[in-house]
């Protein structure tokens, strides 16, 4: 199976083993497509909203491909080859060092 990762981020799956599977930034990022609309004025301060559209540079499925994206991309794209990554692991500062394994969402 190839994957590509599609996020901005290196992404390492970790296990009990020593085995760590790193997959590096492909240099294409896939994105959900947001707009920032003016949603009133609360105690003097401006409000916006963001309204979601479509993923954007999310390529068409190939076989024996899985794409790694991000989890609002995978949430809206709802593809069978679209994980993200799940489970994070932190360090002892809190900051994000790898994930156990990845999230479908079919």
């Amino acid at each position: 199976m190839n994957f590509i990762n599609l996020t901005p981020h290196i992404i390492k799956v970790v296990g009990d083993d020593i085995d760590t599977h790193v997959f590096p930034t492909s240099g294409s990022v896939a994105r959900v497509a947001t707009t920032v609309v003016a949603d009133g004025i609360i105690g003097g301060i401006k409000m916006f909203k963001t309204v979601y559209g479509e993923v954007v540079d999310l390529p068409e499925p190939v076989k024996n491909t899985i794409y790694i994206v991000s989890s609002m991309v995978g949430a809206i794209a709802l593809r069978s080859d679209v994980v993200a990554p799940s489970a994070l692991v932190r360090d002892e500062g809190g900051k994000p060092i790898g994930c156990l394994g990845f999230n479908s969402f079919v």
